[in-house]
Formats: structure tokens, C-alpha cells, sequence
């Protein structure tokens, strides 16, 4: 059973999504070229470096020309155009967490979801998400509303975006310890401060996903949090 593991160890938001996904393998030129097909005609362009400082991660985002203001109806009228009906679904299922974007996110969004559909995974599982004090109130809205388990961290940042939160809540459908048995690949994520971890491999049947991550000790969450075992 392949499964991806969204590791919130650190940080969450759109931007340490699609660096993950980058990171792991997912081509640049392929997702522009799909983003292509729904942009109507905006100028954007998706931004990638390999960052070595700290661990081996990528940092990504997508730049708009005219980077404006859309709401909920505007990105659900854009979602339609989304040819893959199982995309659009899981477009549409985080746009209608947010009450309005900017276009760039929206495009990352996107990009995010045709990266996760393309990795064909048959289970996905996310971690508690990672707060900062500062965590606004729409982000905690959303966790609370969508039952995505959360920390406070001592960190006086964000840590968490509603972006973020609203890819994981539409994608995961469990939260928990990481219930992978065998690794194939993973993808770190920053933005030059904070990090985000997305992980691929196998496991046992959904039914004994609970049994299996009581296996995992703290210390071996430790070490995926800290990047030994990429």
C-alpha cells in the first residue's frame, strides 16, 4: 500500500507544499504547462532553487504578473476548468475552506494537488500541523472546523497558513504518527527559515495504519523531524 506522509514538523503553507513536491521529483515544466490550461491567459511563472544551507530542501513559489485579490466564487468558477475530475474535486474541496486568495495561491493550490494526483498514492496521512503563537485565526478556524489535530509551538511566528491547512485538511484522510513501513522517496520544503516534509513509501492496509504507528518510537520522529533518514 503506498502511502504520503505530510510532516508538519516545523511549518505549513502553500509555498512549503509545492517545494516538497518539487523536492521530491515533481517537474517544474510539467506542472507549469498543466497550470497553463486554467490560467486564462494570466502571466505567471513557477520559481524553484535548491537550498544547502541546514538541510538539502527546495525553496518554491509561483509568481503573477498581476498577483490580485480573487474570491471564493472567483477560484471556484477558475476550479471548473480542470479537466481531471478527481483535481477539480480536491481543488474545489480547499478553495472552499478560504474565503478569498490572492491568484498566486490559487495557482499553487492547484499545483500542489496535480504534484499530490501524480504521485498516485492509495493513502494519505498528515501529522499534527505545527503552529506558531502568533497563529491567526482563520488558520485556527479552519483546523478547528476540519478537525485537524495541532500544536502550539514556542515559536513567536505564524508557522501556519490557511493555504496549508486548507491543502492537508482536503488530502489527509488520517492524522497521526508516521505510519510508513519502507521509505521510496521524500521532499523537504522551505521557504530560507522554516521547513515542511513530505514522505513516500509503503505500508500495511488502511485497517491496521493506527496499529502500525504506535511502532514508531519518539526518537525515530526525532530523526525524521531533523532530517536523518531522507
Amino acid at each position: 500500500m503506498k502511502i504520503l506522509y505530510f510532516d508538519c514538523f516545523n511549518a505549513l503553507s502553500e509555498n512549503l507544499m509545492l517545494s516538497a513536491f518539487i523536492d521530491m521529483g515533481a517537474s517544474v515544466l510539467g506542472l507549469k504547462k498543466m497550470l497553463e490550461e486554467i490560467s486564462g491567459g494570466e502571466d505567471f511563472e513557477i520559481i524553484s532553487e535548491k537550498i544547502t544551507d541546514g538541510i538539502f530542501a527546495t525553496k518554491a513559489y509561483i509568481k503573477c504578473a498581476d498577483d490580485k485579490d480573487i474570491s471564493q466564487d472567483e477560484a471556484l468558477k477558475k476550479s471548473q476548468s480542470i479537466k481531471n475530475d478527481t483535481a477539480r474535486c480536491c481543488v474545489v474541496s480547499a478553495v472552499k475552506k478560504l474565503s478569498d486568495i490572492k491568484l498566486s495561491q490559487f495557482f499553487t493550490i492547484c499545483a500542489c494537488i496535480f504534484a499530490y494526483l501524480n504521485e498516485n498514492p492509495d493513502l494519505c496521512v498528515s501529522s499534527k500541523v505545527t503552529c506558531g503563537k502568533k497563529c491567526g485565526y482563520d488558520v485556527l478556524n479552519i483546523m478547528r472546523r476540519e478537525n485537524v489535530p495541532y500544536k502550539i509551538s514556542d515559536s513567536e511566528n505564524e508557522l501556519a497558513y490557511k493555504c496549508g491547512v486548507a491543502l492537508v485538511s482536503s488530502l489527509s484522510s488520517k492524522y497521526g504518527m508516521n505510519p510508513l513501513t519502507d521509505i521510496i522517496k521524500t521532499g523537504y520544503g522551505t521557504d530560507g527559515e522554516n521547513y515542511f516534509r513530505i514522505v513516500l513509501g509503503s505500508g500495511g492496509k488502511s485497517a491496521d495504519y493506527f496499529e502500525m504507528s504506535l511502532e514508531f518510537s519518539e526518537d525515530k520522529i526525532l530523526d525524521f523531524a531533523y532530517g536523518e533518514c531522507k
